[in-house]
């Protein structure tokens, strides 16, 4: 793999994190209202 397209992965797998984890706090937050 080379420098630039390990980036790009290291880069969607961060965002694909970050997404989980805002999905998942959302979540909490709507469970906490019910």
């Amino acid at each position: 793999m080379n420098p630039k397209d390990k980036v790009n992965h290291d880069n969607k797998a961060s965002n694909s994190a970050n997404l989980n984890g805002f999905l998942l706090d959302a979540f909490d937050k709507i469970i906490w209202k019910i």
